[in-house]
């Protein structure tokens, strides 16, 4: 495996996501700790959108390369009612370098509140998180997320925390803005994840060839 392809997925690693954005003016705050071989990342980004709507995109795998840049090509295999497993390819530029990775992620969701995912196979010895959707008083929602990832291979200095917490925050704004967008084309009016609606056929559908996210 290149050291590119290695280093790939700390930088992305809420994309995936596992994954969210924010619009220009809300708050998007990253921390980003790395301790040996550990990479923590800890996010809190509050918006105004309705939980119903950041859940949404949060979950529909199966269209996130339209909306975050650095995911390329995204399929998802329903494995249970609300289980999923993901196969992502994400792709970003650091420097001189293009950094391109695989993974396939376990998922489950516990809607409309919680995602957690851990690493099936890829480019990791260790990818796991969990995000959460919380209504806040008065409207708008807080989306929080805790993730600890053991790249295979050693990060150089130039890929350290600085970069992964802009990297995240890039896709945070991605992803919040796609919440926007939905907002305001749907007039406000509540909407099912596409990964939820398609979980609750699941057993119709585990023969059907995976889709992108």
């Amino acid at each position: 495996m290149s050291m590119a392809r290695a280093l790939h997925r700390p930088i992305v690693a809420f994309a995936c996501a596992a994954a969210c954005a924010l619009a220009a003016g809300e708050p998007i705050d990253v921390q980003v700790d790395k301790r040996g071989d550990i990479v923590t990342v800890d996010v809190q980004a509050r918006t105004t959108i309705e939980p119903h709507l950041a859940w949404a995109v949060l979950t529909d795998y199966e269209h996130m390369p339209r909306y975050v840049s650095a995911v390329k090509s995204s399929t998802v295999r329903h494995t249970g009612p609300h289980s999923l497993e993901v196969d992502q390819v994400v792709e970003t530029r650091v420097a001189f370098m293009d950094i391109k990775v695989s993974s396939v992620r376990n998922v489950e969701l516990t809607p409309p509140r919680e995602v957690r995912s851990n690493l099936l196979r890829g480019d990791f010895k260790r990818y796991e998180f969990v995000t959460r959707v919380e209504p806040q008083p008065g409207g708008g929602t807080l989306i929080t997320h805790h993730g600890e990832y053991v790249p295979n291979a050693w990060l150089p200095p130039m890929i350290g925390p600085a970069v992964i917490r802009q990297q995240t925050e890039q896709q945070y704004r991605e992803l919040i803005a796609e919440m926007e967008r939905r907002a305001g084309s749907s007039g406000g009016r509540p909407s099912t994840a596409p990964a939820e609606r398609a979980a609750e056929h699941a057993p119709a559908k585990r023969d059907d060839a995976a889709r992108g996210r």
